[in-house]
């Protein structure tokens, strides 16, 4: 499920927790946020 896909506006730490937790990917906050930024979402 991508965030384009939920009705609700989600944050890039939600989104940093669904990667963590859901899908099992290790991933940094930060680059989650830099990747949010370039992707111009807010």
């Amino acid at each position: 499920m991508t965030t384009r896909e939920h009705t609700r506006c989600i944050g890039f730490r939600r989104t940093w927790a669904h990667l963590r937790h859901d899908q099992a990917i290790a991933v940094n906050k930060k680059k989650v946020y830099r990747l949010w930024k370039e992707e111009g979402l807010q």
